[in-house]
């Protein structure tokens, strides 16, 4: 393996999770950074590790193998709700009764033959379930396989880790480069993007002070920077991918640390941003705009099927796990 840090001084190797990084760089200044979300292809190469769907190896699906406790530990106590949230956030995140589906088969074929030992064993009951069938054209179980592997290492987690230590550390004007490869992946760089926002001039002329606030979390804090995009996500070109076609679900997320150049410093002003999730009840399911057989309009409107975001709580219930970090 090259060691670049004993041919150039300016590298130096961290043997530390993402989210660390606000801790290994305190007190310096950065003029930019860049994180690669994704994991290696010699990891998955790696049969030790359990992260290929087609070639037999432990289940254990760790990042780092001497931290947390492998995937099939953690399945032996785990409950069919559990095991379906996992599925639904990372993975099947648009078919949620195959999430529950998967989630059922899986955990009663541990409890009929025992504790899973092999990938290609779980891998097996997955595309089972599936009917050996995936809308995207790769193998039925890779999905859920990324699920596990996912929550597992707490890669959600380390990434808002990463952004929320890393983008304080950068000078006025500096960038922070976010490669994803999955829905959920982009999701969490928007919504860091949105809490870190200044209000546009619209707002700022039409908008009263308290609603700009409910819209714009950053103004509800003190920190004394702000963050723009600084361009639209960047996609591989089709060269690109046939060069690469691991590459083909990558994005490339560009975002600018700037100066506040409104800084609310009200006396109830917190460090932190509260949750977006508070907006959910800034929204109201309409009525249909079609009359009824009897001349009424009072049918709520037809809910669209859900493509991102979280499962309604009464179908899986979420699950506090733990694992490896990244």
């Amino acid at each position: 393996w090259p060691e670049p840090e004993k041919e150039d001084p300016r590298f130096r190797i961290v043997h530390r999770p993402f989210g660390d990084i606000g801790d290994v760089l305190k007190g310096e200044r950065l003029a930019g950074v860049m994180i690669d979300i994704g994991f290696s292809s010699p990891q998955v190469d790696q049969q030790h590790r359990g992260f290929s769907v087609v070639e037999d190896g432990p289940l254990d699906l760790r990042m780092n193998p001497t931290s947390g406790v492998p995937f099939s530990e953690w399945l032996r106590t785990a409950t069919p709700a559990e095991v379906a949230w996992i599925v639904r956030e990372f993975g099947e995140d648009d078919d949620p009764v195959m999430g529950l589906r998967i989630a059922e088969a899986v955990l009663a074929k541990q409890q009929q033959l025992g504790e899973y030992r092999s990938t290609l064993d779980l891998a097996e009951v997955i595309r089972q379930v599936k009917m050996g069938q995936d809308d995207r054209g790769m193998h039925p179980a890779k999905l859920s396989f990324q699920a596990f592997r996912v929550f597992l290492n707490r890669e959600m987690d380390q990434l808002t880790a990463f952004m929320e230590a890393s983008v304080p550390l950068l000078q006025p004007g500096a960038r922070a480069v976010v490669i994803t490869f999955k829905r959920p992946e982009a999701a969490a760089v928007k919504q860091f993007l949105r809490e870190h926002e200044e209000p546009c001039s619209t707002f700022e002329r039409t908008m009263s002070l308290e609603r700009s606030k409910v819209l714009y979390p950053l103004l509800q804090t003190c920190k004394p920077f702000a963050v723009r995009q600084a361009c639209p996500p960047l996609v591989p070109s089709q060269s690109e991918i046939a060069v690469n076609r691991r590459c083909r679900s990558s994005m490339v997320h560009v975002l600018e640390r700037l100066d506040r150049s409104q800084r609310w410093t009200l006396p109830s002003a917190t460090e932190a941003a509260p949750p977006l999730t508070a907006l959910a009840s800034s929204f109201r399911r309409p009525h249909s705009v079609w009359r009824g057989a009897k001349g009424t309009s009072d049918e709520l409107a037809v809910l669209p099927p859900r493509a991102s975001g979280n499962m309604a709580a009464t179908m899986l219930q979420p699950t506090l796990g733990f694992g490896a970090v990244t």
